[in-house]
């Protein structure tokens, strides 16, 4: 079956232009490289043009910025188009080839193309993209920039259920190995959920970097690794004391800068940038400019805030040599904020809230209301608990309690989010679970002793009640 296409036959995956062949004539070959994933022209392709029947005699030429690439003086015959681009050589993927033939001298029009997403996946996990996503690319050297094969690396997500009356928290991951050619994928990515990613090899490794994976199931992304270099820093170890103790904390010589908007473009004063992994803070200035040094090298997370604006939480990579630099773009919280409807200003108690009150007034803990949450103005769940006695908070929002079974010991309380216990988040920061703005309650017992009867376990280490949802200011529904 044949059909006419602009001029051309196209029979199969068969190009060739209408008309009697004639000996001895020359044409040009031009087209485009379309990768289908990020739905643009790709450039820098390398695009090659091979006899069907001599594969060793051909040429290449590279795409431009706009996927052009061209061949001229093209003499008549049987010819193979394609292209390579690292975009597929992690995944030792081949595009479809398009056969040309040459037999006359109009010029013949081509277009190459990276394969769906969906396509991608299947080659390649070996199931559909609903199943999960691909993440793939390359582990490369944050010193020099090269690949590093053999390198480890591991992807985790958190996922909670349902069991009986508590919350349970697990933490699926994949870990993989880089090939020779440092390449690495991993399939069975969410596409719902932050992941968390990880590399190292021998003595060198990455930090946490966060990321999302697209609605389409595939992204690309290389994870830089680099040495690791620690340094002594002073940390409290009571958040309402004077105490401190010494504790190791990454660094380097890496460096980032940038800038801080809004969804208008105008610079955002006063934003906190905070390195997640070292816990290092810097706040933009007038310009909206901010700039973070001594930063440990290789692939992290950086995480943005203001007051009054959605957060952001991105992956950067810091590399030796040059700064690496960021831009934020924060959107106001009240575009995101449903229309409320006024019905009336009485308004009843709920149940838990009810009970929420008559502990508040026994005193045995450290209560924080709606009124206090927004006076607080925090920007993470962790800076509610940093003035509270006998809570240490580390790097990323770990929250511990002091332990009164040995002096200077602490532990880590259980965590109740709105009356069922959730487990597992021993080794993730509170910061990382939880959204300073879906709280509209919290309940702090330091000691065993203090704990609630429907709120108490075995171990006497304290407890944190957490009540979230949209802050009514009359209930806690």
């Amino acid at each position: 079956m044949r059909r006419a296409v602009r001029g051309m036959w196209l029979v199969g995956g068969l190009v060739a232009p209408l008309g009697a062949a004639a000996q001895g004539v020359r044409t040009s070959i031009s087209g485009t490289v379309y990768d289908s994933v990020a739905k643009r022209h790709l450039d820098s392709a390398v695009v090659q043009l091979v006899r069907a029947e001599r594969p060793g005699e051909g040429r290449s030429a590279t795409a431009d910025a706009n996927g052009r690439f061209r061949f001229d003086d093209v003499p008549e015959g049987n010819w193979i188009l394609g292209f390579i681009h690292p975009v597929l050589d992690s995944l030792g993927l081949r595009t479809p080839l398009v056969q040309v033939l040459v037999r006359d001298p109009q010029p013949i029009r081509a277009v190459l193309a990276v394969p769906a997403a969906a396509t991608i996946v299947r080659s390649v996990c070996g199931f559909p993209v609903d199943s999960g996503g691909l993440w793939y690319g390359y582990t490369r050297s944050a010193v020099t920039g090269d690949v590093v094969p053999g390198a480890t690396v591991q992807a985790a997500w958190s996922r909670i259920r349902v069991m009986g009356t508590s919350l349970q928290r697990d933490t699926p991951n994949v870990t993989g190995t880089s090939g020779e050619q440092g390449a690495f994928h991993q399939c069975w990515m969410p596409t719902d959920d932050i992941v968390l990613a990880k590399a190292w090899h021998e003595a060198d490794s990455s930090g946490v970097m966060t990321f999302t994976m697209p609605a389409a199931g595939l992204l690309r992304r290389d994870i830089f690794i680099g040495p690791v270099e620690v340094v002594d820093a002073r940390i409290a170890t009571d958040s309402g004391g004077t105490d401190t103790i010494t504790i190791q904390r990454r660094t380097g010589t890496g460096r980032l800068v940038g800038r801080v908007l809004r969804s208008d473009g105008e610079p955002l004063r006063g934003a906190r940038l905070r390195f997640v992994e070292t816990g290092q803070e810097a706040l933009s200035n007038d310009k909206g400019q901010f700039v973070l040094d001594s930063l440990p090298l290789g692939s992290y997370s950086v995480d943005a805030r203001a007051i009054g604006f959605v957060s952001a939480l991105r992956p950067i990579d810091i590399v030796a040599g040059a700064p690496a630099s960021a831009h934020f773009v924060l959107d106001t919280r009240e575009a995101f904020l449903d229309t409320v409807k006024v019905i009336g200003r009485a308004v009843a108690m709920s149940q838990q809230h009810l009970e929420f009150l008559r502990r508040k007034r026994q005193g045995l803990g450290r209560f924080f209301d709606e009124d206090d949450i927004e006076k607080r103005n925090p920007f993470y769940v962790s800076d509610l608990l940093r003035m509270t006695a006998g809570v240490r908070i580390l790097t990323g929002g770990r929250v511990l309690f002091r332990a009164f079974s040995g002096l200077g010991q602490y532990c880590t309380p259980s965590l109740y989010l709105d009356g069922m216990q959730v487990t597992g988040i021993e080794e993730m920061g509170l910061d990382a679970f939880l959204s300073v703005h879906d709280i509209r309650a919290m309940e702090v017992y330091t000691r065993g002793a203090q704990v609630p009867a429907q709120f108490a376990r075995d171990v006497g280490c304290g407890a944190l009640v957490v009540w979230t949802g949209p802050r009514t200011r009359n209930t806690l529904r």
